[in-house]
């Protein structure tokens, strides 16, 4: 007896293929149970097809499938694995931005600390070989330019991985350094030997973003837009990367007695549909006058925790969709996020 599909689990199952056919990677797309049984609704058996294919893949009765099972599996790993591999190199784009405007610090940490020992040995092997590589980009695409520290190879970035490495989320080099009043671990002055800093505090967020961006994985906004239903759309506590303009009136850092909390929009177009969200920002963790200048009036890229949808409808033949999340960093960089190749594997 065929069973719905639920909405969870094809959501879930469009995103892992970015709504492309496995076998031929065409758009318009239908999902098919692999073992022709319409009940078995396990991800493991719920392949992406256009319906060309879907069509080679359900024959008459009593004939053979032009598409057989074994094929279909072989070309969903395949492809799902491509896929991933495409969100990562989008996740990475996003972060890999050389100037941090906002970090919810505190967010950061309990994400960070929840990371077993096997994902940090995970994210610090692969992110030794993903920073190199970016250097090389950074430098071709204009982004080593910041005069703060960033996330280019260089010593302190390999030392940093370490403290990935062993799972040190407030390391030996920052307990001297003066913390801000409403967060005891957020440094915002100097170590009394000059090694450590604010500015170097703002780089180990964003290692230990990295860090969570390689266990957890992230989808990226645009994705989310090429959903034909969001009626089903079950995202909550999952990771969101992005870029796009952002336009509010964010408070100065030195205003975090009087004014603790303040927003900038996030607006998103593509495809039609206009995704918008308001980012609620602790004062306190604005990185300088001129982070709230990018923030209040500007583009800015990176990651975002989403709570879920909360309005949506049609204006005219746009699809306007509002949501809510929290935002765990946002930077900027050069003209856009770094361009991380295609090519680039992921193991």
């Amino acid at each position: 007896m065929r069973k719905t599909i639920p909405g969870s689990v094809r959501t879930k199952i469009l995103l892992a293929n970015r709504h492309a056919c496995c076998v031929c990677h065409n758009i318009d797309v239908q999902i098919h149970h692999i073992d022709g049984d319409p009940s078995n609704n396990e991800e493991g058996n719920l392949a992406v097809l256009c319906v060309r294919h879907h069509d080679k893949a359900t024959p008459p009765a009593s004939l053979t499938a032009k598409l057989k099972p074994s094929e279909i599996r072989a070309y969903k790993r395949s492809w799902e694995s491509l896929c991933s591999n495409d969100s990562i190199r989008l996740g990475r784009s996003r972060t890999a931005f050389f100037m941090v405007d906002y970090k919810n610090a505190e967010r950061i940490r309990e994400l960070f600390v929840q990371l077993t020992p096997a994902e940090r040995l995970h994210a610090y092997t692969l992110l030794h070989a993903q920073f190199r590589e970016e250097d090389k980009w950074r430098k071709q695409q204009g982004f080593d330019v910041s005069l703060e520290p960033n996330t280019s190879w260089n010593p302190v970035v390999q030392r940093f991985l370490e403290y990935v490495r062993l799972g040190d989320v407030h390391p030996q080099c920052f307990r001297g350094c003066e913390a801000h009043p409403r967060d005891p671990m957020y440094v915002r002055g100097f170590s009394e030997d000059g090694s450590a800093n604010f500015a170097y505090y703002d780089l180990w967020c964003q290692i230990m973003v990295r860090a969570i961006l390689v266990a957890r994985g992230s989808y990226d906004i645009s994705d989310l837009m090429r959903l034909k239903d969001l009626s089903q759309l079950s995202l909550e506590g999952r990771l969101i990367s992005f870029f796009g303009p952002l336009h509010g009136k964010v408070a100065y850092p030195n205003e975090y007695v009087e004014k603790p909390l303040s927003s900038t929009t996030l607006t998103v177009k593509e495809r039609g549909q206009t995704w918008k969200t308001n980012l609620d920002l602790k004062t306190h963790y604005v990185y300088s006058v001129t982070a709230t200048g990018s923030l209040s009036r500007g583009h800015g890229c990176g990651l975002l925790l989403m709570r879920g949808i909360t309005h949506l409808r049609t204006r005219g033949k746009t699809r306007v969709v509002e949501f809510s999340c929290t935002p765990i960093i946002i930077g900027s960089g050069g003209g856009g996020p770094l361009e991380i190749p295609h090519e680039t594997k992921v193991n």
